[in-house]
């Protein structure tokens, strides 16, 4: 009890949620986020596959892989093949974003030098 008023009498340990100054900014952090989650799944699947399921399938009877292959591997592949497909996708947008973003910031920096930079107009 003591805990929780000592906690909501301080405003910074209240929780607070805000978007950033720009859309670009919000956008780019929710592909960063994503980029790592779905990273996260497609790797962890990648291990999964390589270091516990192929050396069990060895141990197994052929009888009872033939059971198991068709239940676990059409659900495990399809989240492997969407979160390699998300992460390449979300990590290109992120890329694009970022360099143009970058080619801008030097861009118009360049222009304060009054040089001329290829590219930029």
């Amino acid at each position: 009890m003591h805990f929780c008023l000592l906690v909501i009498s301080f405003p910074e340990w209240r929780p607070h949620f805000s978007f950033l100054d720009t859309p670009h900014a919000n956008e780019m952090m929710a592909l960063r986020w994503l980029h790592l989650i779905f990273g996260i799944i497609w790797i962890g699947l990648l291990y999964f596959f390589n270091l516990v399921l192929t050396p069990a399938m060895k141990k197994c009877d052929p009888k009872l892989r033939i059971k198991i292959y068709p239940e676990l591997m059409p659900g495990a592949m399809g989240w492997f093949r969407s979160s390699a497909l998300v992460t390449v996708i979300v990590g290109l947008r992120y890329f694009t974003m970022s360099s143009r973003m970058f080619l801008f910031m030097r861009c118009s920096f360049r222009r304060k030098e009054f040089s001329i930079v290829p590219g930029c107009v």
